[in-house]
Formats: structure tokens, sequence, C-alpha cells
């Protein structure tokens, strides 16, 4: 025990003797990496009522108060602070706090915590300032960033207890300087402020990438989150823990969903270098809640130098009736009541939906913005905010659709289709069911396919979608509307009707030699998508039909019988 203690009073002479300057313990600065933020809550300190903060912190800006000298760790009273019992109180002002220096660019750093104030009324309990200083030393270096009012909080009054934190608060639009440091500093009361549980996230470096660009949202990469001070937030993470990674907004900065308390206008901003095409396609994975014209999302492609203000209120860009640079969503979202700026908006979707959209290039050969912009107002009621996932982009127009789908051949158990071919597709989709049941899909490597082994006198309806490449997909073809024949025709009855001539441009001749056999009164033809176009009664074994006014396709006549129903198909080309 002598040991010790000779040992620890020699270790405190040498410091004396040293000078103040050798007192000061050197903290070396702090590394945040993405996604693993730098967090304080003050239980290491040791319980002794009003503690010092450690030595990696700075307070040029100090007072001298009844137990010590403000700011310090106010230690073992867990009703001033969020979690354990120990927080950092402000007593008194002014006093300012400059926290440990890190070695991320301040610009790329973002700060939240709880607090409280034992003031009585928000007027009285001062006001709060987050900003930077270049001089640890120096109170005069600060450089205000915001203004923090004590109903941040959502809490005044000495034993009112914690009910929010002082949301995501980005230090971007700051110049980052060497030795520059976080400062917060309380001015205009004689009340104290408690804060706890301090988080401070690094982004990724905001860069701009190359296309084709594809993000799943794993980290934070090199977004910009243009928060502001809006209580909705853009964030990326796993929200609520669960499920895919996803780009969506929060007011909580875990859970899908806003607060409709303050109005909010937020961007996501992803910088590309653009190819020299006139064209770039975009594609994501998007639901939006909302309230029609009040809260929805935008999506823009900007030149670099395009701002967006962030904050509690409605921006130009913002506006429902906004559209340079933005996409235009009318093929992917019907028109819903009161979104007069539609098609420019996009909301009041539960569902995933896929978007894929050809966007001017507005900065070709040159560095462009993606911008998802949410905003919403307070007013009416609270929905879902925006979720984005699967983002791709690249150079050039959107896989187009496939056009030109027909019928080339129907049995009882398959149908064969063709369609227009495109010079950008080298491989398709092709899907069917009957109405009401799940798709089956199957792949097609030329423009043509064959569905086999489907049931008889069954109607399906067929959709085709090209595939471009690495996984650029166009959207599904309109509906083709196909039925089978009769599975238990004779093949005597199928071969006793014959169409010709076919192909014909005027005249086509349905000749029916069947006997013994009850046929109905009328002949019926259809189109390829079996819309019933023409009816013609039938004049004997042989009736002549007038396809005149019809346009050049395919067609098909329908025999119906007692036995069964005959159907032919024929061409109309002049």
């Amino acid at each position: 025990m002598r040991k010790r203690l000779s040992i620890a009073l020699l270790t405190t002479f040498l410091s004396l003797l040293a000078g103040p300057a050798a007192m000061q313990a050197q903290c070396p600065p702090v590394t945040i990496e993405v996604d693993n933020p730098w967090f304080e809550d003050f239980e290491s300190y040791p319980h002794n009522a009003a503690v010092p903060l450690s030595d990696c912190w700075a307070t040029p800006e100090s007072l001298v108060v009844d137990n010590g000298t403000s700011p310090f760790v106010y230690t073992g009273y867990p009703y001033a602070s969020h979690s354990g019992s120990n927080s950092l109180e402000l007593k008194r002002s002014p006093v300012m706090v400059v926290f440990p220096e890190f070695t991320n660019p301040i610009n790329l750093l973002s700060i939240s915590f709880w607090g409280n104030t034992s003031a009585q009324n928000a007027a009285a309990a001062g006001t709060l300032t987050l900003g930077v200083v270049t001089d640890a030393s120096d109170p005069s270096s600060f450089i205000p960033v915001e203004t923090i009012p004590a109903t941040a909080f959502g809490r005044v009054g000495q034993d009112a207890p914690y009910t929010n934190f002082m949301g995501e608060h980005s230090l971007q639009n700051i110049d980052p300087q060497p030795g520059m440091r976080i400062a917060l500093r309380l001015t205009g009361t004689q009340r104290s402020w408690n804060l706890d549980d301090i988080t401070i996230t690094a982004a990724g470096v905001y860069r701009a990438d190359s296309l084709p660009y594809a993000d799943h949202f794993d980290s934070v990469g090199s977004w910009r989150l243009n928060n502001g001070d809006a209580p909705n937030r853009w964030t990326i993470a796993q929200p609520d823990g669960t499920g895919n990674p996803a780009l969506f907004v929060t007011h909580d900065k875990t859970s899908p969903g806003y607060n409709i308390a303050v109005a909010s206008t937020v961007m996501a901003e992803k910088k590309l270098v653009m190819p020299e095409d006139d064209t770039v396609t975009v594609a994501f994975d998007v639901m939006a809640g909302g309230e029609s014209h009040f809260d929805f999302l935008k999506v823009f492609l900007v030149p670099e130098s395009t701002e967006f203000a962030a904050g509690t209120h409605n921006n130009a860009q913002s506006q429902s009736l906004y559209a340079d640079h933005a996409l235009d969503f009318t093929p992917f979202k019907a028109l819903s009541a009161g979104s007069d700026g539609y098609p420019h908006l996009f909301n009041l979707c539960a569902d995933t939906v896929r978007v894929t959209a050809g966007m001017t290039n507005p900065a070709p050969g040159e560095v462009a913005k993606l911008v998802f912009l949410w905003r919403n107002d307070n007013t009416t009621g609270t929905q879902p905010g925006a979720m984005i996932s699967n983002l791709r982009v690249t150079a050039g127009a959107p896989c187009r659709i496939p056009t030109g789908l027909q019928v080339t051949n129907v049995a009882n158990e398959s149908i064969d289709i063709a369609w227009e071919p495109a010079p950008e597709t080298s491989s398709w989709n092709v899907r069917y069911r009957t109405p009401d049941s799940a798709w089956t899909a199957v792949a097609a490597a030329s423009n043509s396919c064959s569905l086999p082994g489907l049931a008889g006198s069954t109607m399906y309806e067929i959709q085709v979608q090209a595939d471009c490449g690495d996984g650029d997909l166009s959207l599904w073809s309109d509906t083709l509307t196909v039925t089978t024949t009769n599975v238990g025709i004779n093949s005597w009855l199928e071969n006793s009707v014959m169409v010709f001539p076919n192909p014909t441009n005027d005249f086509v001749n349905v000749q029916c030699t069947m006997y013994n056999v009850q046929m109905s009164a009328d002949l019926h033809l259809f189109d390829v998508y079996g819309k019933l176009v023409q009816t013609v009664p039938m004049t004997g074994e042989t009736t002549s039909v007038n396809v005149s006014s019809l346009a050049d396709g395919l067609y098909f006549v329908r025999v119906t019988t007692d036995e069964g129903a005959v159907t032919k198909p024929f061409v109309v080309k002049r």
C-alpha cells in the first residue's frame, strides 16, 4: 500500500513540475466508421454528483457554479438523464462544450442526442446552438450551424420525462478546416440543460459514381441525406431492424413513416457521372403512403449545381405542379384523386411498384444528381412515408416493351405466340395464366414461344417482357387473351371445318362438312385478343364472310356444334 501511494505522489509531483501544459492529457482524434457511430452516454464517469469532463473535451467558455464548473457530467441522478444515471449538464449560460476531435471531414458528420431543460417554460430555457469551432480554446471561433429550441425535445420543466430526442442534424454545409470540432453553446438562461445518449454518425464520401450504377442500400455509401432540421428524414438502414435494407423516410431513424406535427421537405441525393446519351434509364422499387397532393415523393435528375433546400418548409421544387427534370410516374400508377401535380408525384401506394423510366440527361459527359424528394405538410392524417430499394441507373433509353404480340397457332393443349423483336433485346420473359390465377413464367430466346401442357377449352392471358441484360427489364406487354380448343373434339370434327382462302384480303369462306351434327345458326369471329368482332349467319355448307372492313392481322372463326366447338385461324393481309 505504501509503495502504491508513493508512486502516485511521485507521479503527481512530476506532473506539477512539468507545468500546466503537461497536465493536459493528449487525446488522439477519433475515426468514425460509416454505420458504426460514436456514442457517449457518460456512464463511465464516477458517481460524484458533478464531475469534470475528460480531457478529450474542451470548455473554452465556462462558468463557476455552486457545485463546480459548468459544463460538467451530472452523475447519479436518473431523472436528469435519458438512460442510466449520468448526463452532460450545461448549468446556466453562457457556456460552451467542444466535442472530442474526429478525423472524419466535419461536413460528413451528423449528430443527435436526447435532452431536457429545468426551465418551467420555453421562454426561460434560453437557446442551445449547434456549431463548430476552429480553435478549441477560443470561444470567439464558434461558427453557429443551427439553433435548437427547448421545444425540440418535447420536455420543459424539472421533473418532466424525456419524450423526444434532438433528431439527427447534419454538418454538411460547413467548409471543413483542419482541427475543426463540433461544439454546443447555451445562452440566455439561468436554468440548466441536460444532454444524454449523444450519437455522432459519419456518412460516406459524397462522390460521383459512373454508370451503370446499382445500389441495394447495404450502407450509406456515397449518398448525401439532405435533411436539414426537418423532423421527418431520409435514412438508409434496415427498417425496424428487419427485412431488406432500403432508403426510406422515418421520424425516429428506424421505423418507416412520418410524423405530421411539422412540415418537412427532405432530399436523398446521389452524384452520377453522366454518359453522352440523351436519355438515362432509372429503375427502382418504390412504395409511398402520403395524402393526395399534400404528402408525396418526387424524383429528379438535375445538373450537379442544382440545390434543394431542406427543412420545415415547402421549397419550389416540391410544389405539386413543378415538373422540370422530374420523373413521369404515369405508366406506373393511376391518377389519384386530388393529386393535381400528377404525373410528377407518387403517393397513396401501399404496395411495392417497380419503376423503370427514361429521364432526359441534364448534363451529358458531366456530373448530375439523382434526387429523391419527400415532402409533407402538417395537416390531415399520417401515412407511411416513401421507401426506395433495388436502384439501378443505366445509360440509354429503357428496355422497350414488346409489341405486335399475336397468336400463330392454337390447339387443344397449346398456344404458339410471336411478337416484334427490338434490336437491343436478345431474350424475353413470357408469362401466362387463367383469369384470377397466379402467373407461370417461361424464358424465350427468340421472338416466339410455344406454351404446351395447357388445359383444353380454357381462356389464357399472356404477356411478354423484354430482357435487355444487366437487370434492365421492360414493362410487361399488353395482355393477349386466347382460348384453347376443346380437348374432347374428335379429329373428324376438327377436320370437317375448312377456312379459305388464307390469307385473304376481302372474303373468307368457312366450309362445314359435318353430318348428323347439330350446328348453331351463327359463325363467330374473334381477334387475337379474344374480342368478338363479327357474327355471321350460316348459309349452308359454305358460308362466305366479308372481312374487308377488318384491319390486317390474325383472326379466328368459331363453329359451335352439339359435339363441341371448332376454332380455326385465318389472316387478313393486304
